[in-house]
């Protein structure tokens, strides 16, 4: 049987909101879970790679709730949000029954691997490029220019060390922003794309640096900032030839000449040498044996009181 359910929306939500007010009939499908009047938006956006509790957390307005796309004009609203937010046409998003189509990536390169470009990621590049265009607008008169005053990874490396006792990831950071780079990672992704670990991209003139792979350890993000600090200051990402998003770089497998010119920057920037040499430790559960107590005291400051 036909609910009939009344919404009513906080002061706040009322302002912004468009025709609210009684709504009317409301059918519930109870076996799928959520509203008939945005079935078909959840379905056609997930065969595209965005869920919809991404969808709804991230793209349309904090105070949108489902029910509100009963009313037409609210239905409108959201779509308008997603086409704006996310690139689909507003045309596609109104018919019902059109399957959507991705917003155009042909500029972004994905990073081959086998032979074959993944193209798995592409909802994740699209929310990343979405991100780096708000990131860069919001810093514009905060944040320096680009500098290319360091190009060279050894230039680089020597000037971190110059104010830093290690290249690690905060001092890499902090180069990277002082030199007008910015550097975002993405905290959330699209639940039906794949996350990529990083991207490199020049957006309105500026260059930013996208993370999104999902890891949170020092080490590899600080490889992974100084990867794509390599593809822009190798000049492999230019205004005239978009975003390069590598998929995986924890596998040299298929990598290119860019790629593989961008990890030797890396670890020239983070250890000194293009190509280092790096020793298999092999820990073990085994405690260590204790020093004795010549070595022990030997070891310790002389103390002449005592």
């Amino acid at each position: 049987m036909p609910v009939q359910r009344t919404f009513n929306p906080s002061p706040g939500r009322l302002r912004r909101a468009v025709g609210l007010g009684r709504l009317g009939i409301l059918e519930e499908d109870q076996t799928i879970g959520y509203r008939v009047s945005v079935r078909d938006l959840r379905e056609r956006l997930k065969q595209r790679g965005f869920d919809w509790p991404f969808v709804r957390s991230f793209v349309l307005p904090e105070w949108w709730e489902d029910e509100m796309a009963d009313v037409e004009a609210n239905r409108a609203l959201a779509e308008a949000y997603i086409a704006q937010q996310l690139g689909f046409r507003v045309e596609e998003l109104r018919s019902r029954h059109t399957p959507l189509t991705l917003p155009p990536l042909a500029e972004v390169r994905f990073k081959r691997t086998k032979n074959q470009v993944d193209d798995k990621v592409r909802a994740s590049a699209i929310v990343a490029l979405r991100a780096a265009k708000v990131v860069v607008r919001s810093v514009s008169g905060r944040v320096p220019p680009f500098s290319e005053k360091y190009q060279d990874a050894r230039e680089i490396r020597d000037a971190i060390l110059r104010r830093s006792e290690y290249v690690d990831l905060e001092s890499l950071l902090a180069f990277c922003w002082e030199s007008g780079i910015a550097v975002i990672q993405l905290a959330h992704t699209p639940a039906g794309s794949k996350r990529f670990d990083g991207m490199a991209a020049i957006v309105e003139g500026r260059p930013v640096i996208v993370l999104a792979s999902g890891r949170d350890g020092a080490p590899w993000l600080a490889f992974y900032v100084a990867h794509e600090l390599g593809h822009v200051m190798l000049r492999h990402v230019r205004s005239d030839t978009g975003p390069l998003v590598d998929g995986t770089l924890a596998s040299a497998t298929g990598a290119g000449t860019h790629e593989r010119d961008a990890d030797r920057f890396a670890c020239e920037v983070l250890t000194g040498a293009p190509k280092p040499t790096i020793r298999d430790m092999k820990l073990t559960t085994r405690t260590p044996p204790k020093p004795s107590n010549s070595s022990w005291a030997s070891s310790r400051p002389h103390n002449p009181s005592g």
